[in-house]
């Protein structure tokens, strides 16, 4: 006659508890699991690691959180002809970040180029590949760009700005908008 070995454990608390089945039962060794209980470690496609449901802020340094500095029109920046110039800057701690921005260019009379780009250096543009622009006869108005959003691996704290750049204007342009960072992990 055969006999069945089989083992079901169940834990409960911070003890655990067992039954056995066959005559040839292990001992039970009874698991530490500390202060905290174990209640479920079942992960899906629909629940898990959830986040929050309410209107509060991830904590600095939690993955979620929102770094950001907006500038409105009514404190719009101006701009020079042909000079990279910051908007705003944002600082962030070490960590995997994701950047976003947009710019808003109050151009009265016309240009013929508009730029914006992320960058570690004040009042400097990035590579041509890291820009969102335009070159066109822009007359009096308010283009808008959005600023290629980049994932950034930082090791350590580091202010980042949102550049802009007007060529060829005639009259004044000032910019306007926004940067947000969002902690990845």
């Amino acid at each position: 006659m055969a006999t069945n070995n089989a083992v079901n454990v169940g834990l409960s608390g911070s003890t655990g508890t067992g039954s056995f089945v066959g005559s040839n039962s292990p001992t039970l060794v009874t698991p530490v699991l500390g202060a905290a209980s174990l209640t479920s470690a079942n992960f899906s496609s629909t629940t898990g690691i959830i986040g929050t449901t309410t209107n509060n802020s991830a904590a600095a340094g939690s993955v979620g959180e929102i770094i950001q500095s907006a500038i409105l029109n009514a404190s719009a920046v101006s701009l020079s002809n042909n000079t990279p110039k910051n908007m705003t800057s944002i600082s962030l701690t070490a960590g995997q970040w994701d950047l976003y921005g947009n710019m808003v260019f109050n151009v009265s009379i016309s240009a013929t180029s508009i730029a914006v780009g992320f960058s570690q250096t004040t009042n400097t543009l990035p590579d041509n590949s890291l820009l969102s622009g335009q070159t066109c006869a822009i007359t009096a108005g308010s283009p808008g760009l959005v600023c290629p959003g980049i994932p950034l691996q930082l090791s350590g704290t580091t202010t980042l700005y949102i550049v802009g750049f007007v060529g060829g204007l005639s009259g004044t342009c000032s910019m306007s908008g926004g940067m947000y960072a969002v902690r990845r992990r």
